[in-house]
């Protein structure tokens, strides 16, 4: 519930402080939209590999490193919705850092999840 507090806030200051222009940065996040997603589905596919792992016995689960990873998965998507929905001259890069960040963060969570879920 907090992160989307924090989206909301953080797109209601890039409404209030911004100098760009809102349909540049939501055009550019619905024109990479199939990549930046497809990478963040390669790292639950990442995630669910290594949550079989754990599963089988191989290697054990770590709560603090699932939190760590939510966090950066909430982290980078609250980065790609404030660039896509505020009026923020961002560099070109911020969507894919974003998506990758997305992509680790939900690897690492899904990942680290104890086994009796």
């Amino acid at each position: 519930m907090i992160w989307i507090a924090l989206i909301l806030g953080s797109v209601g200051l890039g409404w209030l402080l911004g100098r760009g222009d809102w349909t540049d940065n939501f055009r550019a996040a619905t024109d990479t939209l199939v990549p930046n997603l497809l990478g963040v589905l390669l790292g639950l596919t990442t995630g669910v590999y290594r949550r079989e792992r754990i599963r089988r016995r191989r290697t054990y689960a770590s709560p603090s490193m699932a939190y760590i990873g939510k966090s950066i998965l909430f982290s980078g998507v609250a980065v790609g919705i404030t660039a896509g929905a505020s009026p923020v001259a961002w560099a070109p890069d911020v969507l894919p850092l974003a998506s990758a960040a997305a992509a680790v963060g939900l690897s690492l969570w899904v990942g680290n999840l104890p086994p009796k879920l």
